[in-house]
């Protein structure tokens, strides 16, 4: 085994022009979100994969892989690999070179605003190393998971970050542990928050909601919308800080962000440029200010008639009167009318809250569970390979 790094493609890259190596990895990511949830939504397309590893001003992405040496094809293609700043054989992800020969793969984010101490990291394995479902890894893929853990930590190491936070996707049934979770306690791993992953249908004809006196609902489309007013804009950044701040994670670290219209004009951008779409739903006070908001998003590659829930935040001095519910519900308004069905969205698993007692109303399905493993004190001085 011998570990390799992805190169980074710009922002918006054709799909077409994914690396073999790159549809690859897709495939398996696709496979293994269809095999836990049960359903095609959960699939993975190449231009998703693609803007992923692309990262941005705000995130650091870095992809590795843990490659088989001993075939031969891999071999000669590492051999002529130019190296990456952290010493690894770089892969291409784009053109069209032979795809080496994979055990697992692993994409690191690193936040370059806030949390500037953390990488989080999502681990995925080829499908001969992945056991059947209720059976342990075998010897390689162990192996491979070890291999891959320690490539994650070697970085962090070099780059001087001090927290890993390692996202599984696993199945809704709480008994049904992951085949890797042994080697994560091994490699010293602890798993601080488990979040829920939910398609709640679009109500047919949502009911409407009684809001306070003086309050209203507006739909925005856009990012950053641009029929919007500066009140509105800076509404939204106060929220998305409030949501940051007060999003329940448990034991997982995490520091609030600062939004402002610069960084809302950037993401506004960023999701054009890859031809994704943000619907907004807010209750406004009388002053025209938001006081809450609800938002989801779509992809281009996205299954027809499915939408990703962004969030749900209501103003702490407005909250326990309902504005969770109204906003919920404008959204799944605007929702219906743009041909969605069904929305998919995470939620903690710990208590109910106003957000996942509705989701249960209008018929929330369980599809899946993120856990979040966290492992504090990596330390620094790492090595850049040679």
């Amino acid at each position: 085994m011998r570990p390799a790094q992805f190169t980074t493609p710009p922002l918006a890259t054709p799909p077409d022009t994914a690396s073999e190596a790159v549809r690859h990895w897709t495939m398996m990511l696709g496979v293994h979100g269809q095999q836990v949830t049960g359903t095609t939504d959960a699939s993975v397309s190449v231009d998703s994969l693609l803007n992923t590893l692309s990262g941005g001003p705000d995130t650091r992405v870095i992809a590795l892989a843990v490659v088989d040496d001993g075939d031969p094809t891999t071999a000669v293609a590492l051999s002529s690999a130019e190296t990456s700043d952290l010493g690894y054989p770089l892969i291409p992800s784009t053109g069209d070179a032979p795809a080496p020969d994979v055990y697992a793969w692993a994409v690191l984010s690193l936040p370059l605003r806030e949390n500037v101490t953390v990488c989080g990291a999502e681990i995925t394995l080829d499908v001969p190393f992945l056991p059947l479902p209720g059976e342990p890894l075998g010897d390689l893929g162990r192996a491979a998971v070890d291999a891959i853990v320690t490539e994650i930590e070697n970085v962090c190491r070099s780059l001087g970050r001090t927290v890993i936070q390692i996202r599984q996707l696993g199945a809704p049934d709480t008994a049904s542990a992951d085949p890797s979770d042994p080697v994560l306690r091994a490699r010293g791993f602890t798993p601080v928050l488990v979040e829920e992953q939910a398609s709640v249908p679009v109500p047919a004809d949502p009911s409407p909601c009684r809001i306070p006196a003086g309050f209203s609902t507006a739909i925005f489309p856009g990012m950053c919308p641009a029929n919007a007013t500066d009140r509105i804009i800076d509404g939204l950044c106060r929220l998305l800080e409030v949501f940051s701040a007060d999003l329940p994670v448990g034991d997982l670290f995490s520091q609030p962000q600062s939004w402002d219209r610069e960084r809302l004009e950037r993401a506004d951008r960023d999701a054009r440029s890859t031809g994704r779409s943000i619907v907004w739903a807010m209750v406004l006070d009388g002053s025209g200010v938001p006081v809450a908001v609800s938002g989801f998003s779509r992809d281009p590659s996205d299954r027809p008639g499915v939408a990703r829930q962004m969030l749900t935040v209501v103003d702490r001095r407005h909250r326990g009167t309902g504005l969770s519910r109204a906003v919920k519900t404008a959204l799944a308004v605007a929702a219906r009318d743009t041909g969605v069905n069904r929305i998919h969205t995470s939620v903690t698993a710990t208590g109910a809250t106003p957000v996942s007692v509705l989701n249960g109303e209008w018929g929330a399905e369980l599809l899946a569970r993120d856990v979040h493993w966290q492992k504090e004190g990596v330390g620094t001085g790492g090595t850049t390979r040679c």
